[in-house]
């Protein structure tokens, strides 16, 4: 787990005698908590209430013991993890998430207005597919819902994310027909707050609210000259050495693995790279696992200032309650190895930049599934030579993946 505090949470459903009887007893949850009692009372603010159909009680019930079930904001589940059906395209990964969707649609309070579109088929590294399929309302997307649809060879395995049920737009003051017409060629979205209230935006009204909380750049990047004055010596641009892994795996990081198969850290990942073919994949096996890379850089004493980049990309199949699965950004003293200095090993922890987890693969700006540039000053440890180092961790279920590309140390 990632923190000492926070455990997977799972619900038993038992349905069974509640859905049968027409009463309006609320029907009872057994909370199994694995380790820590603390995640059980946030969990029951979640507990389905009021909002529950009849329908939805009746299929939650006839999951059973050996399917476990987690819920999330508006009262249907954040995951549905367990063998959920057989699989009936086994050839077409989009298709069976469609009919997945259907299928188990009503655990969710899935109404006719309500559709998903595929954004993406990712393979993790134990060879599961998870396909990401964005939420649709009459035709228009709801920002911040998806379904990430969990496959094996022959089962479904698990559907998790976020959806936004009971979606109504009636008492709107714009029409979805008068915002596509001021927004020339973009379709109109839907966005809602945390109690589940939609409305219908422009594209330039949601670009403008997401610059204005800065969700476009969460991180601090000193300002470094654009180019150099005549006859004058350039500071250095970069300190890290195959800063975008396109040499691969040449020792210039050091690589670790706890499976023991360090060859799939460094690799030629494609598209999930931000720029080139070659990137850092940390972690993506769905089992209990950490990985880690890092490297030696001295930062000169007479820096003005220095900043740590990197573009992340984050794709999960985990919910977005809990930070089950973590990335850290930490710079560590550098412990020679050698009476010259090199090699150095990590010796002491002097910062963690920032954490990120499987939470963040639902929010802005990681939603998109794009690769997002951040950046951490550093100048602090002008002077000294440190060890950058990025680590991620999994629990023993559903992959959590970090792509890591174009890392730069840039002084000034």
């Amino acid at each position: 787990m990632s923190q000492e505090t926070i455990t997977r949470t799972f619900i038993t459903l038992s349905l069974l005698a509640v859905a049968l009887s027409g009463s309006a007893a609320r029907a009872q949850y057994t909370v199994e908590n694995t380790q820590h009692s603390s995640a059980s009372a946030k969990l029951r603010q979640n507990l389905p209430g009021a909002r529950m159909t009849a329908e939805q009680r009746r299929a939650l019930a006839q999951y059973g013991p050996a399917i476990s079930v987690a819920f999330g904001q508006y009262e249907v589940p954040s995951s549905i993890i367990g063998r959920l059906s057989a699989r009936v395209h086994p050839g077409d990964p989009v298709a069976e998430a469609q009919s997945a969707l259907q299928t188990h649609g009503v655990a969710f309070r899935l109404r006719p207005d309500d559709a998903f579109t595929p954004d993406g088929v990712e393979t993790d590294k134990a060879g599961a597919q998870h396909v990401r399929m964005r939420q649709t309302y009459k035709h228009l997307a709801v920002i911040g819902g998806e379904l990430t649809v969990h496959l094996d060879q022959s089962y479904v395995t698990g559907i998790s994310g976020r959806f936004v049920p009971d979606l109504d737009l009636s008492d709107q003051t714009s029409t979805p027909d008068a915002l596509q017409s001021a927004a020339g060629s973009e379709e109109p979205v839907i966005v809602v707050d945390q109690i589940g209230t939609a409305r219908v935006v422009a594209p330039a009204e949601l670009s403008s609210a997401a610059s204005s909380r800065g969700v476009a750049s969460q991180s601090f990047a000193p300002a470094l000259t654009a180019a150099c004055a005549p006859l004058t010596i350039c500071p250095s641009t970069n300190l890290i050495r195959n800063s975008g892994f396109e040499s691969g795996n040449n020792g210039d990081w050091t690589v670790y693995s706890s499976t023991g198969n360090t060859t799939d850290v460094i690799g030629n990942f494609g598209t999930s790279c931000y720029a080139g073919a070659w990137c850092t994949w940390l972690n993506g096996w769905g089992t209990a696992n950490t990985e880690r890379i890092y490297q030696a850089v001295t930062i000169p004493a007479n820096t003005s200032t220095a900043s740590l980049s990197l573009y992340l990309r984050i794709n999960t199949s985990e919910g977005n309650q809990y930070p089950y699965d973590t990335l850290k950004v930490q710079i560590w003293s550098a412990k020679p190895t050698t009476t010259y200095g090199p090699p150095y090993v990590p010796g002491v922890l002097l910062s963690t930049l920032k954490t990120y987890s499987n939470v963040d693969a639902w929010s802005l700006p990681f939603s998109y599934g794009n690769n997002i540039r951040q950046a951490f000053d550093v100048t602090r440890f002008k002077g000294q030579t440190v060890i950058v180092y990025f680590e991620g961790h999994e629990d023993s279920s559903l992959q959590t993946s970090f792509w890591i590309d174009s890392v730069v140390l840039s002084q000034s």
